[in-house]
């Protein structure tokens, strides 16, 4: 497999595993992350050599959870940095480094970052491998492994579902350019908006939003609800040739 469709398929993957409601899922998620930008040779690297794409990672723009004049809390912490999460709320863009280097919490005299929630998930909860804490921020990290905040998600795998958004929105670029979608952006056409309740429908039927052609094998472009529950745009081409898109859920939508 080669690295553009290696790096397609792992931003496939890192959607449906930060969408999930199951914690396994999104602990798996931090393999990808590091796979993109933290490994030796990281995949986002070497697929950008000859594109020479510049991240830009939208985040929320963090305060520190006190004021000036009284002593910083002995815990806390950003359960997300994802701007879109909440909204309306300020939001700040990042270089790939600062978005690494970022803030999330604090845990005695111990700070964490970005960089080292991907790391701690990944390494030591077991998203790549389950081991022992090795630094200072893995043994703060430790201690709150286990809290949850209005989820079954706990606080390291919350952040860790905030850090791998950002991460699918600042790709969305390269990932377009590999697609080769890009000469689309400003191409005309016509668009549909809309808010649709989409019911469940019994057995494997697909629930059917949009279908549109006047042949059922070919020449046709329908949109549904399939019987994973994901959202799906499917092209069907001049020799009846498939072409799909899907979309899992975030949160309450698609």
């Amino acid at each position: 497999m080669d690295d553009e469709t290696l790096l397609l398929r792992s931003l496939d993957d890192l959607h449906r595993k930060i969408n999930s409601s199951d914690p396994y899922e999104v602990l798996r998620s931090a393999g990808i992350v590091r796979q993109l930008f933290l490994d030796s040779s990281p995949l986002f690297d070497r697929v950008n050599r000859g594109r020479r794409h510049r991240l830009q990672f939208r985040v929320v723009d963090l305060k520190p959870p006190f004021s000036a004049g009284f002593p910083e809390p002995e815990i806390w912490f950003a359960v997300s940095v994802d701007p879109y999460a909440l909204s309306p709320i300020d939001h700040t863009v990042k270089t790939r480094d600062q978005f690494l280097g970022l803030r999330l919490g604090l845990v005695g005299d111990q700070e964490y970052t970005v960089r080292e929630v991907i790391k701690f998930v990944a390494n030591v909860m077991g998203g790549v491998h389950a081991g022992e804490a090795k630094t200072r921020a893995d043994e703060a990290l430790s201690k709150i492994r286990n809290w949850y905040v209005g989820s079954k998600l706990s606080v390291p795998l919350m952040q860790m579902r905030s850090i791998g958004r950002c991460v699918l929105d600042a790709l969305r670029d390269i990932k377009y350019d590999v697609l080769g979608l890009s000469r689309f952006i400003d191409a005309p056409g016509w668009s549909i908006h809309l808010v649709a309740a989409l019911l469940p429908m019994p057995g494997e039927e697909p629930n059917w939003i949009l279908d549109l052609g006047t042949r059922p094998d070919r020449h046709r472009v329908s949109v549904y609800l399939d019987a994973r529950g994901e959202l799906t745009l499917r092209y069907l081409g001049p020799q009846g040739e498939t072409h799909m898109v899907r979309a899992g859920e975030a949160d309450c939508a698609f």
